[in-house]
């Protein structure tokens, strides 16, 4: 019997690294409605105590994009969507 695996937000990207790396040991391709959700803010790894040059750090290291790198990258692919439908 398969058993689906429970993840929650704040171990996503730590889910994705122990169970989903791809060939090249990286982070696999995901849609951007699930990396926004799943996404920590900054201002929740603060409240979590977590220093910002920590929190740079691992975003670098991790290939994760910061709060403000998010919300740019879904602006983009919003307006690209839009775009889109109006062209088609």
């Amino acid at each position: 019997m398969n058993r689906l695996t429970t993840f929650w937000k704040y171990n996503f990207i730590s889910y994705l690294q122990t169970c989903h790396l791809n060939d090249n040991e990286a982070l696999p391709p995901f849609p951007s409605e699930l990396r926004v959700t799943t996404h920590i803010r900054a201002d929740e790894e603060k409240k979590m105590g977590v220093k910002q040059e920590k929190m740079n750090l691992w975003w670098a290291d991790n290939d994760v994009l910061s709060s403000m790198s998010l919300l740019e990258l879904v602006q983009d692919q919003e307006f690209a969507r839009q775009e889109e439908e109006q062209e088609g």
